[in-house]
């Protein structure tokens, strides 16, 4: 959208007030936008993340949203008083030119979101009403509202009261059991464990370990002396030793 050079539009009175509170306006949005881009992050990686370092990002975003809240109080002017954005109504946005061109700034300043501002980007982003869908939803709701009575309400809260009281016991009743359930659960095996203090105390059970009897002396074997091999008595050379 590029305004048109050379004078004001009727439309428009003190420009740089207005240039000045889009200005605060769009400093405070991207606060507020890095916040939910970091805190998005953080639930992706929730698992990485400690616990406290998360709800200082969510005080961070409130904060900001908050801020921004005030500042549109005083019609985003840094030192204007709380008029409640009657400065900035009191201001039409009309855009000035139409193009269905790629616009590389209009796509730098919306993070790529917009890539012409045509026919068909402008009366959705310029809208100062809810879509009709919402708008009737809206409306359907509002006027069931209205059509209750204060004793109906009374009774739709009680039911709702006693049906999640059910749900609670019912959830807290299922705990219980579980919980019975895996205390019964034996851990170990009492006739084991005594068997097993019986063969450390009393050597009960144990196999005794099997001797292997070994034979003083050499036989049938030959030892070499220094007079040649001498065999033990009783033995005989084969006929090739003898050779």
């Amino acid at each position: 959208m590029n305004a048109q050079p050379g004078g004001l539009f009727g439309h428009q009175h003190e420009p740089e007030r207005l240039a000045s509170a889009i200005s605060h306006i769009e400093n405070k949005a991207l606060d507020v936008k890095t916040n939910i881009e970091q805190l998005l992050l953080m639930l992706d990686l929730q698992e990485e993340v400690e616990w406290p370092d998360m709800l200082d990002k969510f005080s961070s975003l409130a904060s900001a949203m908050t801020q921004l809240q005030f500042i549109l109080k005083k019609s985003a002017l840094p030192s204007g008083f709380e008029d409640f954005g009657f400065f900035l109504r009191t201001h039409v946005l009309v855009p000035h030119c139409l193009s269905n061109d790629i616009d590389p700034n209009l796509q730098q300043v919306t993070s790529n979101r917009i890539h012409c501002w045509n026919h068909d980007a402008a009366p959705d982003y310029l809208r100062t009403k809810l879509t009709p869908e919402v708008e009737t939803d809206e409306s359907h709701i509002d006027n069931e509202k209205n059509t209750r009575t204060f004793d109906q309400i009374n009774k739709q809260i009680l039911a709702m009261n006693k049906h999640i009281e059910t749900l609670l016991a019912s959830m807290a009743e299922n705990a219980r059991n579980q919980a019975e359930i895996q205390q019964d659960i034996p851990t170990y095996n009492s006739q084991d464990t005594q068997k097993l203090v019986r063969a450390i105390v009393n050597g009960e059970g144990v196999r005794p370990s099997k001797l292997i009897p070994t034979e003083s002396g050499i036989t049938g074997s030959s030892v070499n002396g220094p007079h040649g091999t001498v065999r033990p008595s009783g033995t005989t050379a084969s006929p090739q030793q003898r050779r």
